[in-house]
This record gives structure tokens, C-alpha cells and sequence, in this order.
């Protein structure tokens, strides 16, 4: 993947949940947690958006990285997946909770689908974007949370 043909990045960070009683193996309260990710080509010059995804699942300090000596510590590498889309001008797509577990269970070589993980989606786009997140949670059986968050662009690291 180039940086001159894919020169913008986006970072969405991803809670997914949706086995109440599992929420505390990736630190957060027993709930039903949900992340959608919406993207919108906003181009009128009728131009495709190419799209790498990158679906990368967070794991704690102590199971990504192994210190062999205490000044020196070496990365495991987390599992990740790309995968390419493209958008024609003015389409949007969305990503949610069911895609993103799926892509990484089957990335990890998981028998069924994992369906408790955090981590990030990275987006590197040929053009300019509109990228939203939606996050939503359900705790209890009142406790109900809905936010959106506008991601803005960042430079695509080599």
C-alpha cells in the first residue's frame, strides 16, 4: 500500500459487546456495547474512494508484548486484517459490531465468533472522507448511552 495513493487515515477506536456477562474480560461494565462505523464518499467530481480497512483487535500489555530483559521490550504483533473497498461518489457504508468480530475471529482462527473485543478500524482512503462513529450501550436495564464521534483525517504513516 502507498502513501501517495492512500494519503488519509482514519483511526476509529471499536468497543464491541454483545454477551453482557463478558464485558468485564476487556475491562468495562456488564452491558451490551455496540460501535457503527459510517463512511461517505462526499465527492462530486464523481470520483471512486479506494479503501484499505484495517481491522486490528487490542489485547492487553501483558499478552501483546514479552520483556526478555527490563530495559527492552518486544512487540507480538496483534493480529490485523486488510481489506480493500471501494465507494463510488456519494455512497456511504457503514461497518458494525457483527463485520468487525467476524473479520478478526476469522483472522485469529477462531471456531465461532468472538464477540467481545475492542481495538481499531483504520481506514487509508485515495480521497477524503466523511468518517463517523456511533457508539451505543445498553447497562441494565435503563442505563441506555448513544454518541457519535466525527473522525478527522490523519496522515498516513509509511
Amino acid at each position: 500500500m502507498s502513501t501517495t495513493q492512500f494519503p488519509y487515515r482514519y483511526a476509529v477506536k471499536f468497543v464491541c459487546n454483545l454477551a453482557p456477562s463478558a464485558a468485564s474480560s476487556i475491562g468495562i461494565v456488564s452491558g451490551v456495547y455496540n460501535t457503527d462505523i459510517n463512511i461517505h464518499n462526499p465527492s462530486y467530481a464523481q470520483q471512486n474512494a479506494l479503501i484499505w480497512k484495517k481491522f486490528v483487535m487490542a489485547t492487553l500489555e501483558s499478552q501483546s508484548s514479552t520483556i526478555t530483559n527490563p530495559q527492552v521490550i518486544h512487540a507480538v504483533p496483534n493480529p490485523y486484517v486488510i481489506l480493500a473497498a471501494r465507494l463510488d461518489p456519494d455512497a456511504a457504508m457503514r461497518l458494525d459490531c457483527r463485520e468487525i468480530t467476524a473479520v478478526i475471529s476469522k483472522a485469529v482462527g477462531s471456531v465461532g465468533v468472538i464477540t467481545t473485543m475492542k481495538g481499531f478500524v483504520i481506514l487509508y482512503s485515495s480521497i477524503k472522507l466523511d468518517v463517523v462513529a456511533e457508539y451505543s450501550a445498553l447497562v441494565g436495564t435503563s442505563g441506555i448511552s448513544f454518541s457519535t464521534q466525527y473522525i478527522q483525517a490523519g496522515a498516513t504513516i509509511p
